[in-house]
């Protein structure tokens, strides 16, 4: 099994995704078009004002 291992699902993975990644592999992520940005502070969407009235 040289170069060969197995994740957590079972499925075949080779050593060769490790070295793309050192080789600049990740280049075809970074001229992708879409990105997705997490700004921390803005979770305005999952805040719900709870009175004690509510829990009662």
């Amino acid at each position: 099994m040289d170069g060969v291992s197995k994740d957590f699902f079972g499925r075949i993975s080779t050593k060769e995704t490790a070295l793309l990644v050192k080789d600049g592999g990740t280049d075809a992520i970074v001229k992708s078009p879409i990105w997705y940005r997490y700004k921390e502070g803005f979770n305005n969407a999952v805040r719900k004002d709870v009175t004690l009235q509510d829990l009662m």
